[in-house]
């Protein structure tokens, strides 16, 4: 493991900017996708910069929908409209951005395009984008992987969030349109490289998480690590650092375009996925997640309608094994509870290894 910073111990409750034990974020994905969600934007971006209780804004990757050019222009204003959140903007990258860009409209290198992103969204990988940024430890700093400036980590009171680089399309295995030899080599190495690097910064952000005493860990990717070939080496580490971890560890996702929750996620008590809303109507709703350090089971979320007041109608027992249906806005969903909200939700009660 390479130090990428030196760590400072935790001293109880309180660590990080806000005030008292309990913080809130928004967490986002796979938006905008239509032109409609586009035009959307400025009053979803309102919408959470209103919420005076949000402190960073979390987004998991896909910036687009797959099919729409990849060139820099376009990607450039998406960054623009990301920098309209009045806080710390938080991102990790989706393939349609780059991974799918062989198969857009036109057709463009994915490699190429990622270099692309890279330079936009991570102009100083030493802190966040957004109104606001927020300092971030970034896996640029370590030689063996200095080309993943998206891979970083920080920390709030008492949690340590760390973002993978973690994709559709098979985490970026599918062959391109029209490949060429040279270019699978070219593919393959670069998944084989990004492979390495995130099955180590998960080692760092675990590491750093218990050096600091931190009670839980959040990690944001864009696909959701299942246990097919392309994601194993992801998944196997998050398995065995989650359980020697013991504390509540959330693993957020985007990619698949509905809202889900599912409790003991990969087979581990500890572990909760909750994969956002996404693509057509994504502005819509957006996730507003507490974590209160004074809980046992630390993380929680309310999902927002754009332009109305969160309504919390009830409030699910850490102990409840049942789940309800409402038609309003979900109460909390502390860790290892899933309530039902609506028929468009999936909520995954499952207890196996498959997520």
């Amino acid at each position: 493991m390479v130090a990428l910073a030196a760590v400072m111990p935790f001293v109880g409750r309180g660590v990080g900017s806000s005030a008292g034990s309990t913080f809130h974020f928004a967490l986002i994905g796979d938006l905008p996708y239509t032109s409609a969600d586009s035009a959307n934007m400025p009053a979803f971006v309102a919408d959470i910069n209103n919420d005076a209780q949000v402190t960073f804004v979390a987004h998991a990757g896909d910036i687009k929908n797959g099919s729409t050019t990849c060139a820099t222009t376009e990607l450039q204003t998406r960054f623009d409209q990301f920098q309209a959140f009045d806080d710390a903007f938080w991102y990790t990258p989706g393939d349609n951005e780059w991974t799918d860009c062989h198969r857009a409209t036109p057709a463009s290198n994915p490699l190429e395009r990622l270099a692309a992103l890279r330079g936009i969204f991570y102009p100083n990988p030493a802190e966040t984008t957004g109104g606001t940024p927020r300092p971030v430890e970034s896996q640029a700093s370590d030689p063996t992987h200095s080309a993943f400036v998206e891979n970083t980590m920080f920390h709030e009171q008492c949690v340590t969030f760390g973002a993978i680089h973690v994709v559709g399309s098979g985490n970026g295995t599918e062959a391109w349109v029209g490949e060429t030899a040279s270019q699978t080599q070219e593919r393959e190495a670069a998944v084989t490289a990004r492979s390495a690097a995130n099955v180590a910064w998960i080692d760092e952000v675990f590491d750093t998480a218990i050096a600091r005493g931190s009670e839980g860990v959040f990690l944001l990717m864009q696909a959701a690590p299942s246990s097919s070939a392309p994601f194993s080496a992801v998944r196997t580490k998050i398995v065995a650092r989650a359980q020697a971890f013991g504390g509540p560890v959330i693993v957020a996702h985007g990619d698949g375009h509905v809202y889900t929750v599912t409790p003991n996620y990969l087979g581990l008590t500890n572990v909760t996925r909750w994969e956002t809303y996404g693509a057509t109507g994504a502005t819509n709703q957006w996730i507003k997640v507490e974590a209160d350090c004074d809980s046992p089971s630390i993380f929680s979320h309310t999902v927002v309608t754009t332009g109305s007041t969160p309504t919390t109608t009830s409030t699910s027992s850490s102990t409840s094994t049942s789940s309800t249906t409402s038609t309003t806005v979900p109460a909390p969903l502390p860790i290892g509870v899933a309530t039902a909200i609506e028929p468009a939700v999936r909520v995954d009660l499952t207890t196996t290894t498959e997520g």
